[in-house]
């Protein structure tokens, strides 16, 4: 995000929008709706994945374990860590707002990521931005800015440990339980359809490398809870800058900001689906089967729900403009990949353009409120 002038307006819109009154209800449901992406994740998971993953499961036992994976992904995944963070981020903004004497705690974290850097923290006019939005001394600005970016990283370790964990834990708790309470060993989606001594061989293979393939999940564990936070601090506190940290600062590390604090960003949720899903789920698979149906259905699930709706909102996009290509005035609606697919242009990016500032400086809130 630009530190710009005209930027300030814009981040104190309801959502990032063109400035307007919120319209009560409605409008702070719009804006969850545009920006958390978890409500999203939740929404199209209750809708369209958790019904249609049970209802079809093929016996009781795989049901069961598409349950668990749906409620303790809900609640040891997702509940617990925000219930911590909403309470444990205001905390720690009154314990700053007394240690640093500032009228007010509230949004004091709130800020963007890429605003925290050692380099950012260097320019005269963005410590001036930074102590104007905190309503702070100038000379505080450096402190205040390196505690409140060790709170932004420790509220990603939490949301990592908490999800990554409930991935270790449920897909080996899950093979366990299956076992016990069917008294057969693999895959549960086989359990109905073959014999034991069909089963056999996949089973061997499965005791044989277990010890080693648990070995491997604690290892993706650990890099999968440190490994994102420590990029994140290696990208915005190195002392010497490279071409590569600028363009991560640039470009990576924004899309990596959370929604009202607390609310992870999806690319931060890509990282989690990788590790505490994806890779646990197959170093955990009880057959060459399991393994061959959770590659096809991640790999499909993950391309939809991340890249998907970037596509999609791409060729929304370009269908809009064309329709109102007169009013927009040249405005453009959508980017381009290399290979000339659409993709969505975030309506941050939108609201910045300069068409949109200047029909707002001249008073013009047709434009804006069709984009809006």
């Amino acid at each position: 995000m630009t530190t710009s002038a005209s930027m300030i307006p814009i981040l104190s819109a309801p959502h990032f929008g063109v400035g307007a009154p919120a319209r009560g209800w409605f409008r702070r449901l719009e804006d969850e709706a545009l920006h958390n992406e978890v409500l999203n994740r939740c929404a199209i998971d209750m809708l369209g994945y958790e019904p249609w993953i049970v209802g079809f499961a093929r016996n009781g036992a795989e049901r069961l374990e598409k349950v668990l994976d749906g409620v303790t992904w809900y609640a040891v995944g997702l509940a617990v860590p925000l219930v911590l963070q909403k309470y444990l981020s205001k905390g720690y903004e009154k314990a700053l707002a007394e240690h640093f004497k500032l009228p007010q705690a509230k949004g004091l974290v709130d800020v963007p990521l890429e605003w925290l850097s050692r380099h950012k923290l260097q320019d005269a006019s963005h410590v001036a931005l930074l102590a104007e939005r905190w309503e702070a001394a100038p000379h505080q600005v450096e402190a205040l800015a390196k505690r409140v970016l060790r709170t932004k990283i420790a509220i990603v370790g939490v949301d990592m440990l908490f999800l990554i964990s409930q991935g270790a834990l449920y897909f080996w708790g899950r093979n366990w339980l299956t076992e016990k309470m069917t008294k057969k060993k693999g895959f549960a989606g086989e359990l109905n359809k073959t014999t034991d001594t069909q089963r056999q061989d996949s089973n061997t293979m499965y005791d044989k490398h277990r010890k080693r393939n648990q070995l491997l999940s604690g290892l993706a564990w650990a890099v999968g809870v440190l490994g994102l936070p420590s990029i994140m601090l290696g990208t915005l506190l190195p002392k010497h800058s490279s071409r590569v940290l600028e363009s991560l600062k640039k470009h990576v590390i924004p899309m990596l900001n959370y929604h009202n604090t607390i609310y992870m960003s999806k690319w931060v949720m890509l990282w989690s689906t990788i590790f505490n899903y994806n890779i646990m789920g197959y170093l955990a698979a009880r057959s060459p089967n399991e393994k061959r149906e959770h590659i096809v259905k991640q790999s499909i699930l993950d391309v939809m729900f991340y890249g998907g709706d970037l596509v999609f909102a791409g060729l929304a996009g370009r269908w809009f403009q064309r329709k109102h290509k007169e009013q927009l005035n040249g405005l453009n609606l959508f980017n381009k990949t290399r290979w000339g697919l659409p993709y969505e242009r975030p309506l941050k990016d939108l609201m910045k353009d300069p068409i949109v500032e200047k029909a707002m400086a001249n008073g013009d809130k047709a434009l804006p409120a069709l984009v809006d």
